[in-house]
């Protein structure tokens, strides 16, 4: 099943790995799925840079940070992002 239950579920997620340059990363979208890759790592590791795998949307870098309250990763937009996970969905309902 996908949707935002499925991505709800996902985003409760606690055993991420630590960022490496090069690894995938999915930013949980209400239905959808994003893929990336992470390009820059902060020096304190809590801050990362990726950049969307699909050259059709542009190359351009988003900020992610380590959420100690939520224990998880979240973009600038506000979304939880996975880290070593390359799953990416479009709903095709909208």
């Amino acid at each position: 099943m996908y949707g935002s239950l499925q991505n709800s579920m996902l985003s409760t997620m606690q055993s991420t790995p630590a960022p490496v340059i090069g690894m995938s990363a999915t930013e949980l979208w209400y239905t959808d799925r994003r893929t990336y890759t992470i390009t820059r790592i902060s020096k304190s590791g809590k801050t990362f840079w990726m950049e969307h795998s699909d050259a059709c949307d542009g190359n351009f870098e988003i900020r992610v940070y380590f959420s100690k309250p939520k224990e998880n990763w979240i973009s600038q937009g506000g979304r939880t992002v996975l880290i070593g996970v390359h799953d990416p969905y479009t709903d095709p309902t909208f």
